[in-house]
This record gives C-alpha cells, sequence and structure tokens, in this order.
C-alpha cells in the first residue's frame, strides 16, 4: 500500500500535468526561464531569450538589429492573478531603448515602447531590470528605470548625463517621446552635519539630503510619464547613474544611484544617494520617510529649510561609499556601503497616517 506522502505525491503530480496541459492546449508557452542576453552577446544585438523548463528549447525574441547593444534582465508582468500566467515581459538595453515582450508567442518580436536620450541626443544606456507596478488610483501600468552603466574601465570616468524614469505604458500609442514626459529636477543638496556630544541637549549626526520637484496640481493630466536628470541643483555633471532595479517601499518609488570617482579598475570607489519619490508624478514626498538624524523619530528634525524658508520632507540621503540595491527589513533600510552596512529608519506610516495595527488589551 502506498503511503501518505506517496499519495499526496502522485495528487500534486497529476493536478500539475492537468493544469499544464489546459495552459497549453490554449496556446499559453508554459515553464519558461526570460533572459536578456546581456552584455557582449555573438550578436551584439538584444534579444529576450525564452528557455522552456519541459525540453530546454531556446526561443528568441528579436528587438532591431542595432549592434554594440544588449538586453538587460527583464521584467515580467501578471495581467490576471486568477492563473498566476506573466504575459507580458519589459527590457532595456545598451541603446537606452524600452521593449515590452509578448510571450504568448515564442516567435515574436519586441515592441519598442521608449528611447531614453539625454539634451544632446545621445542615448542612455539601461542596464539596470525595470520594475512594473500599477497605479491603484487608474490601474495604468507603469514602468520605472535609470540610466546609466558600470561595465569597463571607461565607464568610471564617464560623465555623461543620466536619468531616472516613470512611463506610462496603459493605453498608450508608441513609442513614447520625450516631450510625452514632465521633466522633474534636483532641486537642492544639503551637506551632512557632524555630532555634538557635548552640546546640551547632545546633537545628533545628520545624513546629506537632497529634495527634488514639488510639482504642481494636474501637471501630469496630459502626460505619459516623468523623467529627472540625475544633476545637482549646479547642473554639473557627476557621471550619477543608476545601475540596479528601482522597487517599492509602502507608496514610495526607491531608486539607488552611484557616482564614481576613481579612475582604477582595481580599486573603484565612490558615493551615491537613495533616493525616495512619488512614482506617479515623480515629485518629493509629501510626508517625511528618511530618519535623517538617526533618533528614530520622524519630525520636523528630519527635514530641510528651503531658499524660501519652507520646511519639507527631504527625498534622498547622501551615502559616503557605492552602494547597490538596498533592503528592507521591516523599518530599517540596509544599503552595503563599500562593504560596510549602512542602515537608517525609515517612516512605516509615510503612507499610512491612520492605525496601521491594534492589539487588544484585556485586564485579568
Amino acid at each position: 500500500m502506498p503511503n501518505q506522502d506517496e499519495l499526496d505525491e502522485k495528487f500534486l503530480t497529476a493536478a500539475y500535468e492537468e493544469a499544464m496541459q489546459g495552459l497549453q492546449e490554449g496556446g499559453i508557452p508554459i515553464g519558461s526561464v526570460l533572459v536578456g542576453n546581456g552584455m557582449n552577446s555573438d550578436s551584439g544585438t538584444a534579444e529576450l531569450l525564452q528557455i522552456s523548463l519541459n525540453d530546454g528549447t531556446v526561443s528568441r525574441h528579436a528587438t532591431n538589429t542595432a549592434t554594440d547593444n544588449g538586453l538587460s534582465t527583464p521584467a515580467v508582468w501578471i495581467d490576471s492573478l486568477a492563473n498566476g500566467i506573466s504575459t507580458k515581459a519589459y527590457a532595456g538595453d545598451l541603446q537606452g531603448n524600452v521593449w515590452s515582450f509578448d510571450l504568448a508567442s515564442a516567435t515574436s518580436g519586441g515592441t519598442l515602447l521608449f528611447t531614453a536620450k539625454d539634451a544632446s541626443n545621445k542615448a542612455q544606456p539601461i542596464t539596470a531590470p525595470m520594475f512594473a507596478a500599477k497605479d491603484p488610483d487608474t490601474g495604468n501600468l507603469w514602468l520605472f528605470f535609470g540610466t546609466g552603466r558600470y561595465l569597463g574601465q571607461d565607464d568610471l570616468t564617464n560623465k555623461d548625463v543620466q536619468s531616472w524614469y516613470g512611463l506610462n505604458v496603459s493605453q498608450a500609442s508608441f513609442p513614447i517621446v520625450k516631450n510625452d514626459l514632465i521633466k522633474r529636477s534636483i532641486t537642492a543638496e544639503i551637506a551632512g552635519t557632524a555630532a555634538d556630544p557635548t552640546a546640551t541637549p547632545p546633537v545628533a549626526a545628520t545624513l546629506p539630503a537632497r529634495t527634488v520637484s514639488v510639482g504642481t496640481a494636474g501637471d501630469m493630466a496630459t502626460k505619459k510619464g516623468w523623467y529627472m536628470n540625475l544633476l545637482p541643483p549646479s547642473n554639473t555633471a557627476q557621471g550619477e547613474r543608476m545601475i540596479v532595479a528601482n522597487q517599492a517601499y509602502q507608496n514610495l518609488l526607491v531608486g539607488s544611484t552611484l557616482i564614481p570617482d576613481n579612475a582604477d579598475v582595481c580599486a573603484p570607489s565612490g558615493r551615491g544617494w537613495i533616493m525616495a519619490v512619488n512614482p506617479f508624478t515623480g515629485t518629493n514626498p509629501t510626508d517625511i520617510f528618511f530618519d535623517r538624524n538617526g533618533d528614530r523619530r520622524f519630525n520636523d528634525s528630519d527635514k530641510v529649510t528651503m531658499s524660501d524658508k519652507t520646511l519639507i520632507p527631504i527625498a534622498g540621503i547622501g551615502l559616503t561609499g557605492l552602494t547597490g540595491l538596498s533592503n528592507f527589513i521591516s523599518t530599517t533600510l540596509l544599503a552595503n556601503q563599500n562593504g560596510t552596512i549602512f542602515n537608517t529608519q525609515v517612516n512605516p506610516q509615510v503612507s499610512n497616517p491612520g492605525r496601521v495595527s491594534w492589539a487588544e488589551l484585556i485586564n485579568p
């Protein structure tokens, strides 16, 4: 007699095979691994590779014939949570192109959604994965990404202007052009301050801070997205770039930037910023997000005073080392800073000013 484990395994196997057969009969490829062909591929072009888990066959989704190119890691989107099937993939390439791919057809090519270019019409390379999210107010799908590369020695000294983008890719005609996007800017950079333990009361150190455009009501009405050049208020290019994926925390979009400052490939160093903006407008947070002075409280001491004497929350904190993708553990933000772990607190109620939990207390 088979034991319970064997029965469970047979039941699950049969259920899986039945589900797969039904989906395959519906014309949907099942069990695929999606990868970009990466940089320095044999063809030198950008392609999405769809690898079947059933038999290992590789289907290639071509883009265009541009050479000296390669596709970055794709992001997938599940249209219906009822079946959990990914129907679309999105990825960028070294020529600044943003592509969508129809996964229901193993031979379909990519559809060009947008091409990232700087003010001189030079392509901005996309080496980080796309981040996809749906606007809860409109149901529109958005793609978020930054531009820039950090692959070879020439990249260490490259000062080309790179940008941060948010694109509304629902119900839009393609390709989207730069004029379809509203421009946002880094409006202020404030230096950090050292701690003064001898003061009464003691003064805590503060992190370098940034603010970005606050926007105006209705300024996104006719736009298909936003962009922000990674330039300080002086507009002096520093080689700032984004080479890791964006992510979300509460209702904010979080992105990490990198600014190399050493041309020696054997001893790379630099600094960077962790920034947070409204994902669907590209604007400054309206509530405090970063604990700038490390006191685990979110109050006016975490804001900055602007030139017009207004006090506003910050949109970014500066790090003194190279950093990559940030991690969040509950309300703690963690980042690798030149091999050491940087941490600070973030506000768990930045998008939830009301009660977030409760507990019932019963007298014994």
